[in-house]
């Protein structure tokens, strides 16, 4: 029996010369994975509706001798305007489509991660200021894994990423692992952001650059995410002079 759901694609990997595997963000099923045809020979339109952060429409089965679900088909839920093309929007969409991949497993999520990816996504493509939303998309990502840090106490203000943990000032910061009183308190603030004011926080490239730092080794430290997240290198490259 068919059924459907909506899906923001995170990776396709290749399987045979006309299938592929795609991964992909759903609002009912979480992190899921799905058995696609015609994905060989000439760019298809498979291909072509599947590049990451594309927000689908899908219809699929159940196959009883695999996890996978059978992709029956798909079509666009959400038409970008300005992200084909757009080298800084089209990377900001990877980047986060490889922390959400990275951040979950197989059925892990919900309603809400759904809802904060594609609201995300939309106005990635839609907006002209991108130099904070990746952070805030981090932040509350953070949140609703149910890691969002604590507010200090007893005149705390050195925060660890890797312990999650505040120190006494008498500690001393470790460029990756420990922030200082200032980056501590940015980071901290980063949780309480509101997208409708995303335009308004101001910081110089070199702040910016660290609270990505922070942030990104933070849910690498909290989910033993070994590798790190490997198109981050790219959106340093590209947000560093903004």
């Amino acid at each position: 029996m068919s059924k459907k759901t909506n899906v923001i694609v995170l990776k396709v990997v290749p399987y045979t010369s006309g299938s592929a595997i795609l991964k992909g963000l759903s609002p009912d099923l979480g992190q899921v994975s799905f058995f696609l045809r015609g994905m060989g020979g000439k760019k298809t339109k498979n291909q072509i509706l599947t590049q990451a952060g594309a927000i689908l429409s899908v219809e699929y089965t159940d196959r009883s001798d695999s996890d996978l679900l059978s992709l029956q088909s798909l079509e666009r839920l959400v038409y970008y305007q300005n992200v084909p093309g757009d080298v800084v929007k089209s990377s900001l969409m990877l980047f986060l489509a490889e922390i959400i991949l990275k951040s979950t497993q197989q059925n892990d999520g919900s309603e809400e991660m759904f809802a904060l990816a594609k609201s995300t996504f939309e106005w990635i493509d839609l907006s002209e200021h991108s130099a904070n939303i990746h952070l805030y998309f981090l932040a509350h990502w953070i949140r609703l894994l149910g890691l969002q840090p604590q507010a200090p106490d007893g005149g705390k203000e050195l925060f660890d990423l890797q312990e999650g943990s505040w120190l006494s000032n008498a500690s001393a910061a470790v460029e990756g692992r420990v922030l200082n009183k200032v980056e501590a308190a940015l980071f901290l603030e980063t949780f309480q952001w509101k997208m409708s004011a995303i335009t308004k926080y101001k910081m110089s490239p070199s702040a910016r650059r660290n609270l990505l730092h922070a942030l990104v080794n933070y849910l690498c430290f909290q989910l033993s995410i070994g590798k790190g997240i490997t198109s981050l290198p790219i959106i340093e490259l590209l947000f560093d002079e903004i």
